[in-house]
């Protein structure tokens, strides 16, 4: 019996966290690496360099950024952005996850949209992800369009062939699958429900909560360093919930969820779970060492014998 099993149909049974472990998330980003002359990834499922470039930076946005599946299908050309120097030199570069403008034809049937005023936000890219993104749009998207034949729509995930729609829920979802089953074939032991607990198939939610999930944690043990730091300096003490709560108001912020939405305690639920069960296992561990130096040292006394006797 699956103590964690509420549905007695185990056809419908789902995984206790729609999220994947970091390995896992780790391995699909080997797999969805884009092939060079001198660097080919024989695990890369996608045929093209054009289908590779693309079906990564999806990936990267998905587990990397936390985007829902609408908010990457809406970005465009001007969605990515670098700021001017400041008097270092040094320059930001940012995503700006937003509807488009109105009057924009989408020919999509299930139209993307974002979902709340808290969606739109302003998300710091890497640099290496804002050249990708800069590079395959003006590099490989443009050349659909640049003879004049195709509309150009603007959005920058298109399918490889004409007349180049805007990508779709459904084929974001096939690529998904495609990943998935790559990953059954070069990583099986995620999918070996013998030794492991069920993971989630892919999908953007999927990504979504794992990133979540891992960024949560990331976030905590930031805003614990700080106040680490701030006690050793100020002798102040150290307040669990407020350095919970400042790592959710961050999340909350770049996942784009409403003051409202109960999402981001949920991860927090989940992480204190963990934390928790990491404890005991620690208190488990120590306790069953202590034992051992205290039967090494009473070894062959009576008071040894005593405990036998009594047990």
């Amino acid at each position: 019996m699956n103590l964690i099993e509420k549905n007695s149909k185990s056809s419908s049974r789902k995984p206790p966290y729609q999220s994947i472990p970091k390995a896992m998330r780790k391995a699909i980003m080997v797999i969805s690496i884009p092939s060079t002359p001198s660097k080919p990834n024989s695990r890369n499922p996608f045929s093209t360099t054009y289908l590779q470039i693309r079906n990564d930076l999806l990936v990267r946005l998905y587990f990397y950024y936390g985007l829902r599946a609408a908010e990457v299908l809406l970005l465009d050309g001007r969605s990515y952005k670098m700021s001017s120097p400041d008097p270092s030199g040094a320059v930001n570069y940012m995503l700006v996850v937003t509807n488009r403008e109105e009057g924009v034809i989408d020919k999509r049937t299930r139209k993307p949209a974002i979902k709340t005023g808290h969606s739109h936000r302003i998300l710091s890219l890497s640099k290496r992800d804002y050249l990708h993104l800069k590079g395959f749009t003006e590099q490989y998207r443009c050349q659909h369009f640049s003879d004049g034949v195709h509309h150009d729509h603007g959005y920058i995930f298109t399918s490889s062939v004409a007349p180049f729609n805007p990508l779709s829920y459904e084929a974001v979802r096939d690529i998904f699958h495609a990943l998935d089953s790559t990953l059954t074939k070069h990583f099986p032991m995620f999918r070996d429900t013998t030794l492991y607990i069920d993971l989630p198939k892919l999908t953007p939610k999927v990504a979504r909560h794992t990133w979540a999930y891992e960024h949560l944690d990331y976030l905590y043990k930031s805003e614990h360093r700080k106040a680490v730091d701030m006690a050793v300096s100020t002798g102040q003490i150290l307040n669990n919930k407020e350095i919970m709560s400042n790592a959710i108001n961050t999340l909350r912020s770049q996942g784009g969820w409403s003051e409202n939405s109960k999402m981001p305690m949920r991860y927090a639920r989940r992480f204190f779970d963990e934390q928790g069960n990491f404890r005991n296992l620690e208190r488990i561990e120590a306790d069953s060492a202590d034992i051992q130096r205290s039967f090494k040292a009473q070894l062959d006394t009576e008071e040894t014998e005593g405990i036998f006797y009594e047990f």
